[in-house]
């Protein structure tokens, strides 16, 4: 029963593990094999038979890390590992002959491996093998061959879209040697491998392609990278858009202050600090141009246009008093108080106030009235908003007159016919440069600000449309 039990362990061990007994090659074996193989070994020669065909190598690029990518030079670095594997039929053995011996590795100076070059590298295009580098030989033949290095390509940018950009670079890796009928390049997979890939901080992977050029004479890879925007618009974009609405915020300063001139050259030159920085960092080529760089232009000439104003506001601030205002001023004087006042007007009616009324008059006494032209006038008047839908009129000495016959249809009315008195010359209130140009602040920090945002907002929109194409 014991011995069964033994035979039948012994059994399904040298079924699982049919080398289990078996002692293995030794390093003479290894040593012979070298030897024997060598011997007579050409490595000038295509290692083939029929030397007139054309020896295909199976090519894969495993990409590891983007090293860096310097947008100015137009050039990427990256980890990669370029794979090659191909069919030496003068190395190929029976196992049986030399102890079961399968594979083994060898210096690529001692066989024949298609040398290959970076075709768009940077500095200069050299042999990518090295005397140090092995190959891994197989009994059947099958020559597999790695090179690992950091590769160093020229890849054309497109910073149209910046810094919303996708990038797509391409490398090329041909053999330094032989014409394209003695040698044919295929890639084994259609695509770059990511067995060792590790993120970027700055860049998306976003897809990868593999695939052959000139009936295989060149091989190239396709990575398609995308940026991640957040680090250029916390330190670049934000800052100018705070720097943007700074600038315009200067016609709020008090002009007796002196400091409007000073404060708009200081935003002024640090925009210009801005636009220095990102042309830096972005290729100096015209086509294409980043939209980018075009809003940048344009708050600049945004932020000079401000300056003009301002000179122009000050000179018209600090201008003689005896120059007389002209009509199309004083109009634009009349209509900013009366816009102040409708503001004013509509905040207290939002207080709901009641007076209360006791007849005609209330608070005693009589109205100051003028005849002019025989109608009766009241003087120094202004009209509020309407109580219980009764319009009343408040004078400076503190009465209040209402008029059974008024009714909030003539409301209207009253308003539009006191604007008439204040665009009369005899009854509108003397006007001077400096009144002119405080009622013009108001309507620079408007018109700047809509300008600013509506820049803004197509920036924005092209990006985005021209991204999401």
């Amino acid at each position: 029963m014991a011995c069964a039990r033994t035979l039948l362990i012994s059994a399904f061990i040298s079924c699982v593990f049919p080398n289990a007994f078996v002692t293995g090659y030794m390093l003479s074996d290894v040593k012979r094999l070298i030897k024997d193989k060598t011997l007579d070994y050409n490595k000038m020669l295509r290692p083939i038979l029929n030397q007139s065909a054309t020896i295909e190598v199976y090519t894969g690029l495993d990409l590891v890390s983007i090293q860096e990518f310097n947008e100015v030079e137009e050039r990427i670095s990256y980890n990669g590992i370029l794979y090659l594997a191909w069919t030496d039929e003068l190395m190929t053995w029976n196992t049986s002959e030399y102890g079961d011996l399968n594979d083994f590795f060898i210096e690529v100076n001692e066989i024949w491996v298609p040398h290959m070059k970076n075709t768009n590298a940077v500095k200069k295009m050299d042999k990518l093998s090295q005397d140090w580098h092995s190959v891994k030989v197989q009994s059947n033949g099958f020559m597999f061959y790695t090179i690992g290095d950091i590769f160093t390509s020229s890849c054309a940018f497109n910073v149209k879209y910046y810094p919303w950009d996708q990038q797509i670079c391409i490398f090329y890796f041909m053999p330094s040697s032989y014409e394209p009928s003695k040698i044919k390049l295929t890639p084994y997979y259609k695509q770059v491998l990511q067995t060792f890939y590790f993120p970027s901080g700055s860049w998306d992977l976003v897809e990868t392609k593999a695939e052959s050029e000139l009936d295989g004479y060149i091989v190239r890879f396709d990575i398609t990278i995308r940026r991640k925007p957040k680090f250029v618009i916390v330190n670049v974009v934000l800052p100018l858009m705070f720097l943007s609405v700074l600038n315009i915020c200067v016609f709020l300063i008090p002009t007796e202050s002196g400091e409007r001139i000073s404060y708009c050259l200081t935003v002024l030159l640090a925009i210009a600090v801005f636009l220095t920085l990102v042309g830096d960092s972005l290729p100096k080529n015209a086509e294409p141009m980043s939209y980018y760089s075009f809003y940048l232009l344009s708050v600049l000439v945004i932020s000079a246009t401000v300056t003009v104003f301002t000179i122009l506001n000050l000179r018209m601030y600090y201008a003689d008093q005896k120059n007389e205002v002209g009509t199309f001023w004083r109009k634009f004087a009349n209509i900013m108080e009366c816009k102040c006042r409708l503001i004013k007007k509509h905040a207290n009616s939002n207080k709901n106030v009641h007076r209360p009324h006791n007849g005609d008059i209330i608070g005693g006494g009589k109205p100051v009235r003028k005849e002019v032209d025989g109608n009766a006038k009241v003087h120094n008047r202004s009209y509020t908003c309407d109580s219980g839908n009764r319009p009343y009129i408040v004078h400076n000495a503190g009465y209040v007159l209402f008029k059974p016959e008024h009714n909030t249809d003539y409301a209207e009315q009253f308003r539009t016919r006191h604007e008439e008195h204040l665009d009369d010359s005899e009854m509108a209130p003397e006007r001077t440069w400096k009144d002119i140009s405080v009622a013009l602040d108001t309507v620079l920090v408007l018109l700047f600000l809509v300008v600013f945002i509506v820049d803004t907002v197509t920036f924005l929109a092209i990006i985005y449309i021209g991204e999401n194409k």
